[in-house]
C-alpha cells in the first residue's frame, strides 16, 4: 500500500498539506461504480455539469479558505505533484459526480475536511 502526501508552503495545516490516501476499499469501489452508473443514466445533461474523468475541479478548503485545483483521472494516471487524483482513490471517489456549489466531506487520517466545489471544468472532447 502506498501513501501519497500533498505538500504546500503554508504556515497552517490545510487539506492540501495533510491529504493522504491509500488503495481504495470495497466501500469506495461500490461508490465509484454507482457514480459511474449515475453519469451513464444522466446522459449529456449530467456530463455537462458533473465531475468525471478528465474534469478539473476548483475547490475551496473551508477550513483555511485556500483554493486547490485538481484533475480527476483514471487508474494509473494520478500524480500528487500535479494535483491529478484517481477516481479510484478515497478522495477521488468523493469528488466523482461533484457539482459546482456542492460541499463535500473528505475523510482523512488526522481529521475530516470540508471542501466547496467552486467550479467544474469539463474536458474537451
Amino acid at each position: 500500500m502506498t501513501l501519497h502526501n500533498y505538500t504546500v508552503e503554508a504556515p497552517q495545516a490545510s487539506f492540501q498539506q495533510d491529504l493522504r490516501w491509500s488503495t481504495i476499499g470495497p466501500r469506495e469501489l461500490a461508490m465509484v461504480i454507482g457514480k459511474l452508473d449515475q453519469l451513464d443514466h444522466d446522459g449529456p445533461r449530467g456530463l455537462a455539469r458533473k465531475a468525471r474523468i478528465g474534469s478539473k475541479l476548483k475547490l475551496l478548503d473551508m477550513e483555511n479558505e485556500g483554493f486547490l485545483e485538481v484533475e480527476l483521472t483514471g487508474h494509473g494516471e494520478s500524480d500528487a505533484r500535479e494535483n491529478r487524483i484517481s477516481i479510484f482513490s478515497p478522495v477521488g471517489s468523493v469528488l466523482l459526480c461533484a457539482e459546482a456549489g456542492e460541499v463535500l466531506n473528505i475523510p482523512s487520517y488526522s481529521a475530516g475536511y470540508r471542501l466547496l466545489v467552486v467550479e467544474v471544468k469539463q474536458p474537451t472532447e
